[in-house]
């Protein structure tokens, strides 16, 4: 057997290649906390006055969190794949990205930052409608690609229902519930809007 393929098997029995991509993360996250400690004590800068490096340095640090995610969400799917089946993946990133958002806020409203909170502090500040307009046209092409004809046609019925009818019913329900539960007093086209948004 060759050295490198038992070097390989190695890695993946111990799962090496994941413990060596978390301390690679682990480190790059806490060199950038590091390098603006150490140019935070040496110079002092006006309150007025922005640095385009650090501009530049924060639009670099946004890119570290889509590699983070997909790093993490590698690690989860390996983990349940192998040892909790039971387990749904979707609800699991749900679960991680949760915490990763309230940690993030609690971390920079305690004025700690790092290149993982600087990540994703600029990731959420871009509006979800954004996202959705970036992300979702490729997401349909490829699930309507991939889509088998004839589980189509003979689901069609099915989807228009749910997709057309019934959205409508969802929506005239929760008008309903706004309109006669919440304490504004919107009108029923208030409410419609409202429900739709």
């Amino acid at each position: 057997m060759p050295t490198d393929k038992r070097v390989r098997d190695y890695c993946l029995r111990t799962n090496l290649d994941l413990i060596l991509i978390g301390i690679i993360v682990a480190g790059y996250s806490y060199h950038g906390v590091d390098a603006e400690l150490a140019a935070d004590d040496n110079t002092t800068t006006d309150v007025h006055h922005v640095d385009p490096e650090s501009q530049a340095e924060v639009a670099v640090h946004a890119v570290f969190f889509p590699w983070f995610a997909q790093l993490v969400g590698i690690a989860v799917y390996y983990v349940l794949s192998r040892y909790a089946r039971a387990i749904p993946f979707t609800a699991m990133m749900f679960l991680i990205g949760l915490a990763i958002g309230v940690g993030v806020e609690v971390r920079t409203t305690d004025g700690v930052d790092s290149v993982v909170a600087e990540s994703v502090s600029t990731w959420m500040q871009i509006p979800g409608e954004l996202l959705l307009l970036i992300f979702l046209p490729g997401l349909l092409y490829v699930d309507s690609y991939s889509i088998d004809v004839h589980l189509f046609l003979k689901s069609f019925s099915q989807l228009f229902v749910f997709a057309f009818p019934m959205v409508l019913a969802g929506t005239a329900l929760t008008a309903l519930v706004a309109y006669y539960i919440l304490p504004y007093e919107w009108s029923f086209d208030l409410c419609m809007t409202f429900t739709t948004a």
